[in-house]
């Protein structure tokens, strides 16, 4: 098909087809820029994310009983205080202080929060005791680090648990957390950082 051209000319359609290829060519570089921009913009917001989400505990055995001296948990949330017996000869145990604990480990929510019971209750408490750090297998075979928590005072008295609290030991030796998993095939349940 021809057209009339502005000037007078006419133009073929292979002339048409031409111009338009000029016309989207000079958008073209934009374009292109624009495409490498936003690839440059999601590969850099992949890798930040990579790095700083938290993604699913894992057990991490270079994490030893000493690296574990310190605070954990955010203001308003289950939070616990760990100091080591002695360096090197029993680093792998020490005392413990926790405040807005919930008597059931069970309790915790991902975030580290506690939820309340069916009475619509929590059942939290301060107190201390003393903890322990070993390795154990668990019934799929996988090695990991725990923690004992052996309770000692607490208020109020009647949420104190009579028994044990274990949680996994996971991150790493400069940045360890603690950890509840309670199904083998999903994420944790709770994690204390």
């Amino acid at each position: 098909m021809d057209r009339t051209h502005r000037s007078g000319r006419r133009t073929t359609g292979v002339m048409v087809a031409r111009n338009r290829f000029r016309r989207a060519l000079g958008t073209a570089p934009r374009k292109l820029a624009f495409v490498v921009v936003l690839c440059l913009a999601a590969a850099v917001s992949c890798v930040l994310l990579s790095n700083t989400s938290q993604g699913c505990p894992r057990p991490n055995l270079d994490v030893s009983g000493e690296d574990l001296s310190g605070a954990y948990g955010k203001q308003g949330e289950a939070q616990i205080t760990l100091r080591v017996a002695e360096k090197g000869v029993h680093a792998d145990e020490g005392t413990f202080g926790v405040e807005g604990w919930p008597r059931d480990l069970f309790r915790l929510k991902k975030d580290g929060s506690v939820a309340t019971g069916p009475d619509g209750e929590v059942r939290r408490f301060d107190g201390s005791g003393e903890w322990k750090y070993d390795v154990t297998t668990d019934p799929f075979d996988e090695r990991h680090g725990r923690i004992s928590l052996t309770f000692r005072t607490g208020a109020p008295e009647e949420n104190l648990p009579s028994e044990d609290q274990e949680l996994r030991v996971g991150g790493t030796p400069e940045h360890p957390l603690f950890y509840l998993k309670t199904d083998p095939d999903t994420c944790a349940s709770a994690v204390i950082r």
